[in-house]
């Protein structure tokens, strides 16, 4: 442990070394009215370092350079350093004897601060007087009190091993290959209302399964198969379905003191955010988890061994700001229509966000504008002038409304519209109206791909005389996403899923696993662009 130890230390302090032989960008950019030092990276640098050089908070570097998060820092690139403003700037003095501080990021509050750190808000306003007027993005607050140590008091060696130790929990134990592997499905499979089904009224009344069940079947189905297509000598993966619906909050915590519990390799499940967090504080260990469905994040912080399947309407947001930055912003005027429902405002600032920060980092003029009502877009219109409107809605009557408007605008001034998935889907909107203006949208799942399984699905129709729900190809998709990671490395590759990414174009569905840091789960920004064209869904990325 004290080697360990010392080799840490070693690491940290030689990223601190490496800034005294570095010398300031003598290039400065004017950004959006910001001044920023362009440096170009050289070979041996650390980004510690170059923080340390400019005198810049290290996160506020990944924060105007978010490409260093997803691909590193690699000698010959070039990055922005804001210009300190000495006018402006005011030193802070942390106390860290006494005290734990935080760091206020972007969009926090005092009451998901002291969730986060268990204090209370009295606690909180108490040691933070100042914070009664608001607190501020990169603002340091007090969080904590430390032991209170006298001065020239060296630390106690087992307290630091004690800390390193409990920093390492996080990071898994390498774990060898097996020949077979225990999967766990916390799934809710309705095995308690099989008993309430009358088979001869389903089939007088043309009546359906029970819908839940059903795509709860065909997901494990597509499990199923998929482990049968990879068995062999050296690889298998025993299947264990458990049916635990919404409200079994108890029978869950009774599942995680079973043999099988315990002995599982990976669970899949559970599906709904109430259930993991039981199964968070009742498991003495932690499980390998692959949580389909969910699209929420927040149970994945301090969790690396989850992983989330099913991308966020905010990915969807993003993936489509960047394509139309990268493909539509020269085809004309991008517009972004935004309602007033509260939750569709968060996508539309998403999506203004996302693109303006892309435009500042090619430094050209932002040529987003932003109208409250069509009637307002109306206004401002020119006839024969090509516009993008990006109306991200998941209202039906709003969206009937602008788009049928839209529609009349673009007779004589040509549109092409971005929006959400769940457009497609509204009762009484026109479909003709989506064709004519090429209606464009991001999404996880590729419905136009389904042909290409057409082996699982002669297997599927064989077993049960129908056609599967789309849960069916989700099911094969993760399944041989993962299957065939641990079939390769083990299940190591589980806790570097950002190391592999499937990207495949005529897939049901991509892999493109993110976290921000190594104490985080990961959550899948895989998406697909679609468009609507000559009346049917083409995939166009």
């Amino acid at each position: 442990m004290k080697r360990g130890l010392k080799i840490l230390l070693v690491i940290f302090f030689a990223g601190a070394f490496l800034s005294f032989g570095q010398d300031k960008s003598k290039v400065i950019q004017k950004i959006n009215g910001i001044d920023y030092f362009v440096h170009e990276v050289k070979k041996g640098e650390s980004l510690y370092g170059i923080s340390k050089l400019y005198g810049v908070d290290l996160q506020l570097i990944l924060n105007e350079n978010p490409i260093l998060k997803e691909h590193g820092l690699k000698a010959g690139n070039k990055i922005l350093i804001p210009v300190k403003s000495d006018s402006k700037t005011q030193e802070v003095f942390l106390d860290t004897l006494q005290f734990n501080y935080h760091k206020v990021l972007k969009g926090q509050t005092v009451y998901s601060i002291c969730k986060q750190y268990g204090i209370t808000q009295e606690w909180f306003y108490e040691n933070n007087p100042s914070a009664a007027s608001g607190i501020k993005e990169g603002e340091w607050v007090i969080v904590g009190k430390k032991n209170q140590l006298k001065k020239n008091i060296i630390p106690n060696v087992k307290d630091i091993k004690m800390e390193v130790e409990q920093k390492m929990e996080v990071i898994p134990k390498y774990v060898e290959k097996k020949r077979e592997y225990t999967v766990l499905f916390l799934l809710p499979f309705g095995a308690n209302k099989v008993d309430e089904i009358i088979v001869e009224d389903m089939v007088k009344y043309n009546q359906s399964f029970p819908m839940m069940s059903s795509m709860m079947i065909d997901f494990y189905k597509g499990f199923e198969y998929v482990r049968d297509s990879l068995k062999c000598d050296s690889f298998n993966v025993r299947l264990l379905p458990m049916d635990v619906n919404e409200n079994d909050s108890l029978k869950l915590v009774q599942i995680t003191k079973l043999q099988e519990y315990k002995m599982a390799d990976l669970i899949v499940g559970p599906v709904y955010s109430s259930l993991i967090k039981t199964e968070m504080i009742n498991a003495i260990e932690r499980k390998l988890h692959i949580i389909p469905f969910i699209s929420q994040n927040k149970f994945l912080f301090n969790h690396s061994e989850y992983s989330k399947t099913t991308p966020s309407v905010f990915v969807d947001v993003q993936a489509l700001a960047q394509f139309v930055f990268d493909s539509l912003r020269y085809k004309g005027k991008v517009v972004l229509l935004m309602s007033n429902n509260n939750g569709e405002k968060e996508y539309a600032k998403e999506f203004k966000r996302y693109y303006n920060d892309l435009i500042n980092k090619v430094n050209v003029k932002d040529t987003i504008r932003t109208f409250r009502s069509v009637a307002d877009f109306k206004k401002v219109v020119k006839e024969k002038e090509q516009y993008v409107v990006v109306l991200l809605t998941n209202n039906q009557v709003v969206a009937t409304d602008y788009i049928t408007q839209l529609s009349i605008i673009c007779k004589t001034s040509p549109i092409t519209l971005c929006g959400l998935y769940k457009t497609l889907y509204f009762d009484n909107l026109d479909l003709e109206y989506l064709n004519q203006m090429q209606f464009t949208f991001a999404y996880y799942q590729n419905t136009t791909s389904i042909d290409s399984y057409a082996s699982y699905l002669r297997k599927y129709k064989e077993e049960f005389n129908s056609d599967p729900s789309l849960f069916f190809y989700e099911g094969i998709e993760i399944a041989q996403y993962y299957f065939k990671l641990i079939n390769s490395y083990g299940l190591n590759a589980l806790y570097e899923l950002n190391n592999y990414r499937k990207e495949d174009k005529s897939a049901f569905m991509k892999f493109q696993f993110y976290r921000p840091d190594e104490n985080t789960g990961f959550q899948n920004n895989g998406e697909f662009l679609f468009r609507i064209q000559d009346r049917k869904i083409q995939v166009i990325k």
